[in-house]
C-alpha cells in the first residue's frame, strides 16, 4: 500500500477517534446537568463550523492558483 492513503486513512482514523471523545465528553458532562457551559459550547462549535466551511469554500474555489512546487 502507498504511504499516501495510508496517512490520509490514519488521519481519517484520528478525527473519528477525536470526535468520538469529544462527543462522549460533551455528552456524558451534559447529561450529568452540569449545564453552565451549553451556551459557550455551542457558540464555539458555531463559530468553529464557520471557520472550517469558509476555508473549504476558500479551497474549493482556488482551483489551480495555489499550483507550486511546495503543494
Amino acid at each position: 500500500m502507498d504511504a499516501q492513503p495510508l496517512a490520509g486513512l490514519l488521519g481519517c482514523i484520528g478525527i473519528a477517534a477525536l470526535l468520538s471523545i469529544g462527543l462522549y465528553g460533551a455528552a456524558n458532562g451534559y447529561l450529568t446537568g452540569s449545564t453552565d457551559l451549553l451556551a459557550p459550547s455551542i457558540g464555539t462549535a458555531i463559530v468553529a463550523l464557520v471557520v472550517v466551511g469558509t476555508l473549504v469554500g476558500l479551497g474549493t474555489r482556488a482551483s489551480r492558483r495555489l499550483e507550486t512546487p511546495y503543494w
